[in-house]
């Protein structure tokens, strides 16, 4: 091999060399570019998540809130002289267990007999709002010492006319929860009435006396007080709970 021969692949070796340093160069720069971004990604996000505040909880507005329309007597409007509106069992209800509720009532209504306002339950029920999600019958002592065959009617009347008008609404009917003073007699006569007239339209019934909501106290809605409304609405909210379906 002559000497220039010798001299061209020295070159070649150390050109070959040259480049390879240059590449393991350039690519050791790169990890090092990309390993700094990376950390410096980080930081920047570590940084973000201290400094992020996640948005408050709302309270869903009332109209997404379920509907539950309320067909009374003076449990649902009266109350003893000092209690407030927010302090009814109908404003705890709403808060309590998230829904909206509506009144159709007044002080002495039932199946049969006119309240207040000139209704009776049968007349309230074509006032419940079509989209009602719960209708809750609730009461009826005006209806003690009536025929019981026109208040067992007037029961099923009522209850037709709300699946009518409120065709997706499921219904609880609840019985008297004070006695008004009226004989024993004729108010265990009541509630069998519309027990069984509930049972007839495959409903369950709620007796408030039997179960002892207020413990036989006090004897009429005007004597209702703080407290009784408190049991009412958490009465109430278990009746909700078990009728409407839970997100």
């Amino acid at each position: 091999m002559g000497a220039g021969t010798r001299r061209g692949t020295g070159r070649r070796r150390i050109l070959r060399n040259t480049v390879v340093a240059v590449l393991v160069v350039v690519a050791l720069a790169l990890v090092t570019v990309t390993v700094m971004r990376m950390r410096a990604e980080g930081a920047d996000a570590d940084v973000e998540s201290r400094q992020y505040t996640p948005p408050p909880l709302t309270r869903p507005t009332a109209s997404a809130l379920p509907l539950v329309a309320v067909i009374g007597d003076g449990t649902t409007t009266q109350s003893a002289p000092g209690v407030g509106a927010a302090q009814r069992w109908t404003s705890l209800l709403a808060t309590d267990a998230d829904v909206q509720v509506r009144t159709f009532a007044s002080a002495g209504a039932g199946y049969l007999a006119e309240g207040a306002d000139g209704r009776t339950f049968l007349e309230e029920a074509s006032r419940v709002p079509q989209d009602s999600d719960l209708v809750v019958i609730f009461g009826g002592i005006a209806d003690v010492g009536a025929s019981q065959l026109r208040v067992s009617r007037a029961a099923s009347q009522t209850i037709s006319a709300v699946q009518t008008r409120a065709p997706r609404a499921k219904i609880a009917v609840i019985g008297p929860v004070t006695d008004d003073d009226a004989p024993a007699d004729a108010v265990t006569q009541l509630r069998t009435t519309l027990q069984n007239a509930s049972g007839a339209f495959g409903l369950s019934f709620v007796d408030p006396i039997q179960q002892a909501w207020l413990n036989g106290s006090p004897n009429s809605p005007g004597d209702l007080d703080a407290g009784d409304e408190r049991t009412l609405a958490a009465r109430l909210q278990t009746v909700v709970v078990s009728q409407l379906p839970q997100s």
